[in-house]
């Protein structure tokens, strides 16, 4: 046997010593995802999480069982890098949610993912509530269930203060129902959160166009109006919500609408007695 190839040979025998050692090594972290597509889900997480790819381990509930999901050394000879490796792997698999599942992966010491399902009401229920509720729900008009899942990552992406990350979420879930009124407020709250009230204002007018009348559309486009100055549109927007039953008092007196208090107050306030909403502000 000639010396090169002698060499090479000790030399791949190495580096495959070292690659298992530096797996045997590595601390694993171990994930469990529910609610949806697992794809979805595990870049979510580790779009809001500071994790290495490679030393996660990704759980998911089948519906009877645990399955486990990792990178194995040999993966990586197919040349692939980590993430998409990792899409492979979980593009196709469907993470159930069950709080069952959820209480045994807390027990487990697990770190936990879960979007929880928006579940219709029953009608016994929804014929009891609906009369309570209206004045305050947003309408989330033509929002199929794959379009809420991704208006719920976009919000848990908004608590954690990732509001790029949240306003694809919300573009994803327009994308998918384009009558969706909530996807449409909530980007619209999310571009105010980035100052770009312009393009907050171009989406509520798109929302109105496309979703069309919607109390929490129209004030998320009031608070936009307010942030950027343009107080009679601001007023417009408001009444708008305000005839379309949106009642929910914390809002109204949320800082946000702070600038149109400041020099419009008497009117705020007379509209909003119009419609029976009583507020400090006003008293």
């Amino acid at each position: 046997m000639g010396k090169t190839k002698l060499m090479y040979i000790m030399i791949s025998f190495l580096l495959f010593i070292n690659i298992n050692i530096n797996f045997c090594e590595a601390k694993e972290k171990i994930v469990f995802l529910a609610g949806g597509n697992a794809w979805q889900l595990f870049e979510a997480y580790t779009n809001r999480e500071k994790v290495k790819l490679g030393d996660l381990k990704v759980k998911i509930w089948d519906g009877k069982d645990f399955k486990e999901y990792k990178i194995n050394w040999t993966d990586y000879l197919s040349g692939e890098g980590v993430k998409n490796i990792w899409k492979r792997k979980l593009s196709k698999v469907e993470a159930k949610y069950d709080p069952r599942a959820i209480e045994m992966a807390k027990q487990y010491g697990w770190d936990i993912f879960v979007v929880e399902p928006i579940r219709p009401a029953k009608k016994e229920e929804t014929k009891e509530k609906e009369s309570k509720e209206s004045a305050t729900r947003p309408e989330g008009q033509a929002c199929n269930s794959e379009a809420k899942s991704h208006i719920n990552l976009g919000l848990q992406f908004v608590q954690n203060r990732q509001i790029d990350n949240a306003i694809k979420e919300f573009n994803q879930a327009i994308k998918i129902s384009p009558n969706c009124a909530l996807a449409y407020a909530n980007l619209v709250s999310a571009y105010c959160l980035k100052k770009n009230y312009n393009l907050a204002i171009d989406t509520y007018r798109e929302g109105l166009n496309k979703a069309g009348n919607d109390g929490f559309l129209h004030v998320t486009g009031a608070i936009a109006f307010t942030l950027k100055g343009d107080f009679d549109y601001a007023l417009q927007a408001l009444e708008k919500a305000l005839q379309a039953n949106y009642r929910d008092k914390k809002t109204f007196e949320a800082p946000d609408f702070k600038p149109l208090f400041k020099t419009r107050k008497n009117e705020v306030c007379t509209l909003l007695g119009k419609f029976g909403v009583i507020i400090k502000e006003c008293l």
